[in-house]
C-alpha cells in the first residue's frame, strides 16, 4: 500500500512588518506634501494669492479651494485604505500621478474653471495616500506607535510651514511658482514608492513565507517494491522427509498374539 502526503496548502502571506515599513515611505512622504499644498493656498496673514490674482472673493476661494480638496481627499482615503493594506504601491503610484497633474493645472490655472480640478485632482491623492500610509501604519508590529506620531508630527508641520514659504515664493515671483515648486518633491516622492514597491517585494518572495508548498517528489521506492499482502511466489514440492508418512497416518494392522 503505497502512503501519499498531502502538501499544505498555499496561503497568501500578509505583509510583515519590514515590508509594511519599507512601502510606507512613499505614501507617507506623498501624503505630507499634500497636506502642505492644501494650507499654501493662504498666506500667514490669512489673505490668498488665489484670491488676488484672479479677484475671486474670500469665500469662492475657501470653497474651490479648501472645502473641494478636502472633500476629495476624504472620499479618496477610505479607497486607498482599503486597496493600500494589499496593494500599496499599486494605489500610491496613481495617487502621486494625480497629485502631480493637479499641481500642473493649479499652477497654469488661467481662472477658477481650470482651477478647481487641479484642486481637486490633489485632493484625490493627497487621500488615496493618506488611506494607504494608514492602512501601512497599522500593519506595522512594536514600531506602529512612531511610526504614527512621526508620521503626523510631519504633516502638521509641513502644513504649518506652507503657508510661510508659500508667501515668500509668491512675493518673490507669483503664487504659480510655489505650486511648480511641489512638483520635484512628488517626483521623488513617486521614485521613491516605486524603488520601495520593489524592494519590498524581492524581500517577500525570498523570505519563502509560511505556507508555501513543497516540490512534488515522486513516491517512495523501497527495496521491495511490491505493497503489502501480495502473496510469495508458489514454490518447489515440500522437502521429503525420512516418514513421508503424515502425522495421524495409522499403524499398519498386525495379528492378534495366540
Amino acid at each position: 500500500m503505497r502512503m501519499y502526503v498531502m502538501p499544505p496548502q498555499r496561503t497568501e502571506a500578509r505583509p510583515t512588518g519590514n515590508r509594511a515599513g519599507w512601502t510606507l515611505i512613499g505614501p507617507g512622504f506623498a501624503a505630507i506634501i499634500g497636506l502642505a499644498m492644501l494650507t499654501a493656498v493662504y498666506r500667514t496673514d490669512g489673505k490668498s494669492a488665489i484670491q488676488f490674482e484672479f479677484h475671486m472673493s474670500g469665500q469662492a476661494v475657501l470653497l474651490t479651494c479648501v472645502v473641494a480638496y478636502l472633500v476629495a481627499a476624504i472620499a479618496a482615503a477610505g479607497l486607498g485604505f482599503v486597496l493600500g493594506a494589499r496593494f500599496p504601491t499599486a494605489v500610491t503610484l496613481p495617487a502621486i500621478v494625480l497629485m502631480l497633474i493637479g499641481a500642473a493645472l493649479t499652477a497654469l490655472a488661467a481662472g477658477s474653471a481650470m482651477l478647481l480640478p487641479g484642486r481637486v485632482l490633489d485632493g484625490l491623492g493627497t487621500g488615496a495616500a493618506a488611506g494607504v500610509t494608514a492602512a501601512l501604519v497599522l500593519r506595522l508590529n512594536a514600531r506602529r506607535g512612531i511610526a504614527a506620531a512621526v508620521t503626523a508630527a510631519l504633516g502638521v508641520l509641513a502644513a504649518l510651514i506652507a503657508p510661510v514659504v508659500a508667501q515668500l515664493i509668491s512675493d518673490a515671483t507669483s503664487f504659480r511658482m510655489a505650486y511648480l515648486a511641489a512638483i520635484p518633491f512628488l517626483l521623488i516622492a513617486l521614485i521613491v514608492s516605486a524603488v520601495s514597491g520593489i524592494a519590498s517585494t524581492e524581500r517577500h518572495v525570498h523570505s519563502a513565507p509560511y505556507g508555501t508548498p513543497y516540490p512534488s517528489q515522486g513516491p517512495a521506492q523501497y527495496p521491495n517494491p511490491a505493497p503489502y499482502g501480495t502473496p510469495y511466489p508458489p514454490q518447489g514440492p515440500p522437502p521429503q522427509h525420512p516418514n513421508p508418512a503424515p502425522y495421524g497416518t495409522p499403524y499398519p494392522p498386525q495379528a492378534p498374539p495366540s
